[in-house]
């Protein structure tokens, strides 16, 4: 009854979980997707090999940039906000944003 803080649970590895497993998603759908295409494409019209290759370029390509903006977001995220004249008025420090200027995550 007297501890409270033995029900305490750290969220910071289940974060860290999410962020890496969004950065392997961010990595391998666009790989597999355009891999699935190109299939798609070359039994429908009967194309020849060189469109596998194409899709497999092509995904990884768009993997590669989908996990490096992951990485750039994670960094974003990882630094903090320093004390500004700007940021002391705003309540941006507090809603979790942490200064991610001109892209708005809130709802309202």
């Amino acid at each position: 009854m007297g501890d409270k803080g033995k029900n305490h649970f750290d969220f910071g590895a289940l974060r860290a979980l999410g962020l890496i497993t969004q950065a392997g998603l961010s990595f391998c759908v666009p790989l597999v997707l355009c891999i699935l295409g190109a299939s798609c494409l070359r039994s429908r019209f009967g194309l020849d090999q060189w469109i596998m290759l194409v899709g497999i370029l092509l995904g990884l390509a768009s993997g590669v940039s989908g996990f490096a903006n992951v990485l750039r977001a994670m960094d974003r995220l990882s630094r903090p906000v320093p004390a500004s004249p700007e940021n002391q008025g705003s309540n941006s420090a507090q809603s979790g944003d942490q200064g991610m200027k001109g892209e708005d995550f809130h709802s309202g």
